[in-house]
């Protein structure tokens, strides 16, 4: 676990189970500020704790994902309801530009004497990941993929400023900057029994605030709010409510535009 089971006490009242086919909203928060894991809470009501995401690895080195509830067995583990990982990212990049400018003229330039050699290099950048969803705690038993595409843009800026001393000796030191933004983002849900396959949908404003966005679909419907504290709120009525917690869950906190821009790699 991100944190051991311990990390998530367990609730004096222990909620049953979802039942599957009924409508439920969900509050997903971290189950402690230094914890990858994720506490879920009915009615959205932080009084009233009920299952928990026990998050491996991290989102982009071999994450795994396992949705439990709080009956606990002799190992401290939770009935396992939904799991899930996330395979590698294929990245593609190409239309590659560079230019190069000898700038001595900005004002750090004309106020120090040093001089600025500027390497600015645009590209465009196309991704491809999976999600796998299991119904068991081994993933042995596959029910579902989602198929995650994203095209973007990215800009890197190398800037190496030379320095004179009073004697005559050279110096130099570059700093680079690098800036990532997503323009195109599909989601394609499969099942494996071939049956109720969609696209999850996204509205809102890419490279904005996460806040903004919610995805839609016949499984979910998610959105999420905060950055270094992200709550994820989910409604569902589907017929496997686990699944559906879970892969609203993912999708939301952590395959929203900013994270895959904020982690493809590109150079």
């Amino acid at each position: 676990m991100g944190n051991c089971c311990g990390g998530s006490s367990v609730p004096k009242v222990i909620i049953p189970d979802p039942e599957n086919g009924k409508e439920y909203k969900v509050l997903c928060k971290k189950a402690g500020m230094m914890s990858s894991d994720f506490e879920v809470f009915q009615d959205c009501d932080d009084k009233k704790k009920w299952l928990f995401i026990d998050k491996k690895g991290s989102i982009w080195k071999d994450p795994k994902y396992i949705l439990e509830n709080y009956v606990r067995d002799e190992k401290k583990q939770g009935k396992v309801l939904a799991s899930a990982k996330i395979g590698d990212a294929n990245v593609k990049v190409y239309g590659h530009e560079t230019h190069e400018d000898s700038d001595g003229s900005d004002d750090y330039s004309a106020d120090s004497g040093d001089e600025a050699d500027v390497q600015t290099t645009k590209m465009k950048w196309a991704q491809k990941l999976k999600v796998k969803l299991y119904s068991d705690r081994e993933m042995n038993t596959q029910v579902a993929e989602v198929v995650v595409k994203a095209k973007g843009k990215a800009k890197k800026i190398e800037r190496t400023v030379t320095s004179t001393d009073e004697e005559g000796n050279e110096s130099s030191s570059t700093s680079v900057d690098v800036k990532k933004k997503v323009k195109k983002m599909i989601y394609k849900l499969h099942f494996m029994d071939g049956k109720d396959d969609c696209e999850i949908h996204l509205k809102g404003k890419f490279n904005g605030k996460e806040s903004d966005l919610v995805w839609t679909c016949p499984v979910f419907e998610a959105s999420t709010k905060g950055f270094f504290n992200p709550k994820v709120t989910i409604s569902t009525k589907w017929k496997d409510t686990g699944f559906a917690f879970l892969l609203g869950f993912i999708t939301a906190a952590e395959l929203a535009p900013n994270d895959i821009a904020d982690n493809v790699k590109v150079w």
